[in-house]
């Protein structure tokens, strides 16, 4: 009986190791993805063929929240420039 219970007390404490392994990975993995993705968008944001785009679509997103009361970032060109980026790093 007493084996039996070790056995099983061994068999549980290793599936939870490797679950948490698992889980270390995974973070770490979002991590990398999302740092990646964030500085190749800024590198674009800072490159001169799209840096005009990027503060025009800023400054037009900007004078929208000032019209309307409410910053919605409509017409944001980053946070999708991020989404396609990281979507295009998980693929």
């Amino acid at each position: 009986m007493d084996s039996e219970a070790h056995f099983h007390s061994r068999a549980e404490n290793m599936l939870n190791q490797i679950q948490n392994f698992e889980n270390q990975n995974l973070k770490q993995n979002m991590k990398e993805i999302a740092q990646g993705s964030i500085n190749k968008v800024l590198a674009d944001v800072e490159s001169p063929a799209m840096a005009g785009d990027i503060k025009r679509a800023s400054f037009l997103s900007a004078l929208d929240g000032i019209r309307t009361g409410t910053m919605t970032y409509s017409q944001d060109l980053i946070l999708p420039m991020i989404e396609k980026e990281m979507e295009g790093r998980l693929a």
